[in-house]
């Protein structure tokens, strides 16, 4: 009686079940060369032998065979034995020597073994050498602080009282001319900005802005939603950006600007200021949501 192989049971059962082997591919979710090998029982094309046991068991459950007992029989055919060496013989030389006491460890050898540790310390020793000369050394240099306050207070006081009575020896001319200082002082503290509706039309809106200080900075500020904004200047622009809600963003008009050209793609998402002054953007109460302010800008 011929014997019978783990491949060709698993190629008959599969024909005796008329299923071809691109069926069995399909529903073993195995590639088709590898079904092909284990029926011809080349075992040794396969990744491995734990890949052929799970083959296998795979295979014959598909097929209405015993996995485990073609998994046995291809053990009993393919499996590698298991060799054992035979344990090494001591000879009486090998069993005095591992019983000998270890050698003791020389000069050298202790040195060699403790060099990194040297090195380390060594290394240690040099760098808080110079943190100490670094601290003497900066402990000795002169103090490069400023004199304590009471001696600027001191001198102070001292150039007041030495002030004080050349200004009571002095003749009344010196008088004016302090009330002249303090008058010119005065006249130059800056004078607060001044907005001037002009107009509107079809969403544009002119405005003014007297006595502006420079750098004259417009903030614009995200209120409800997203807010596209554009800075014109010469007819070009010069700053385009979209706010998110809350944000906030600065644009410095460019020293000796006549004229800005602002827009605002959702006027009623956003707010604008000019140097701390908050623009009305819908002075007519119009529908209008997008909105071009013209501002002129006169200073100081």
């Amino acid at each position: 009686m011929a014997k019978t192989n783990v491949g060709n049971r698993l190629r008959q059962a599969r024909l005796n079940r008329k299923l071809t082997i691109d069926d069995l591919q399909q529903q073993t979710k195995i590639q088709k060369r590898y079904l092909e090998a284990i029926e011809m029982d080349k075992f040794d094309e396969l990744p491995g032998t734990f890949y052929v046991r799970a083959f296998i068991r795979q295979i014959a459950e598909v097929v209405g065979e015993d996995g485990d007992e073609l998994v046995d029989l291809f053990n009993s055919r393919h499996a590698e034995p298991v060799k054992f060496d035979p344990p090494p013989t001591l000879n009486p030389i090998t069993r005095k020597e591992v019983h000998e006491e270890p050698e003791e460890e020389t000069p050298l050898q202790f040195f060699w073994r403790s060099l990194p540790i040297i090195l380390l310390g060594v290394g240690a020793l040099g760098i808080l050498t110079i943190v100490g000369i670094m601290m003497y050394e900066e402990w000795r240099a002169e103090p490069i602080i400023d004199p304590p306050a009471a001696l600027v207070s001191k001198e102070s006081s001292s150039s007041l009282i030495e002030s004080s009575s050349t200004a009571e020896s002095s003749s009344e001319p010196v008088s004016s001319e302090i009330v002249e200082s303090s008058t010119t002082e005065e006249s130059s503290a800056p004078t607060e900005m001044v907005l001037s509706f002009d107009g509107e039309t079809d969403g544009m809106i002119n405005m003014t802005a007297n006595t502006v200080t420079q750098p004259a900075v417009l903030t614009f500020e995200g209120t409800n939603a997203q807010a596209w904004v554009g800075v014109q200047i010469d007819n070009a622009y010069v700053y385009q950006h979209t706010l998110a809600t809350g944000e906030k963003e600065d644009f410095e008009i460019p020293a000796g600007t006549a004229e800005v050209v602002v827009t605002l793609g959702a006027s009623n998402n956003s707010t604008l200021v000019l140097n701390g002054t908050q623009l009305d953007l819908n002075p007519n109460q119009t529908d209008d949501i997008q909105r071009t302010i013209v501002l002129k800008l006169n200073y100081q």
